[in-house]
């Protein structure tokens, strides 16, 4: 899904995808590119504060990357 979701971005003229946010009558899936292929997919409550949970997986990515060779 997500891969595919690139491809659109690409075809688009949108860039490179670099997070993806899918919102639901009770949670919301937020995704993030990472190195090597790698995805980074947080799942949470809707009443999660988007901007919250943004800057988690920003952090949480930054720190990833670092480990993927």
């Amino acid at each position: 899904f997500l891969r595919r979701a690139q491809q659109l971005a690409s075809i688009a003229g949108a860039g490179a995808l670099q997070r993806l946010a899918i919102a639901g009558s009770h949670i919301r899936v937020l995704s993030r590119m990472l190195r090597g292929g790698y995805y980074l997919v947080l799942i949470v409550d809707r009443s999660t504060p988007i901007s919250m949970a943004g800057e988690a997986m920003r952090r949480t990515a930054q720190a990833l990357d670092v480990e993927i060779p």
